[in-house]
């Protein structure tokens, strides 16, 4: 390879690093962002619509590290077991956080079942109440005082 061909290899290696590791930061930002969901415990209905975006919007961010890391170990080959491990470690972070973000929905989603299936229960519980009789009003007001 000549000198020219190899410095334009090496500044589009440095351009694609730099790019993964923003990704690495977004990662970063959206692990942070599931901690403090999970803290709060409680999660409301606009948060979860929120989370649900954000899962969505990471999800193509999965994709996008994919194609940038495939790249990345094209051109730098002879460390290929070292972007192996980069590649592995970081489809860990992004595996668990999808993981985390999709467990903290389903358990929103449980929990909204089991309110409304309470709420269903009372009403086939099969209690009846005695009628109350009333006597019709003959228009003598002072009977009803």
């Amino acid at each position: 390879m000549t000198e020219k061909g190899s410095s334009l290899s090496n500044a589009c290696l440095r351009e694609l690093i730099v790019k993964r590791s923003s990704i690495k930061g977004q990662i970063t930002k959206f692990k942070n962002y599931l901690a403090q969901v999970k803290e709060k415990g409680v999660v409301s209905n606009i948060e979860l619509v929120e989370l649900n975006f954000k899962l969505t919007k990471f999800e193509s961010l999965s994709v996008k590290f994919e194609n940038l890391q495939s790249d990345i170990e094209v051109i730098n080959s002879e460390s290929i077991v070292v972007e192996l491990d980069e590649r592995d470690n970081i489809e860990h972070d992004i595996i668990s956080c999808i993981a985390m973000a999709k467990t903290i929905i389903d358990d929103h989603n449980i929990d909204q079942k089991d309110q409304s299936q309470c709420l269903h229960d009372h009403s086939e519980l099969g209690i009846r109440l005695p009628q109350i009789q009333i006597e019709k009003f003959g228009g003598q007001y002072f009977r009803w005082l």
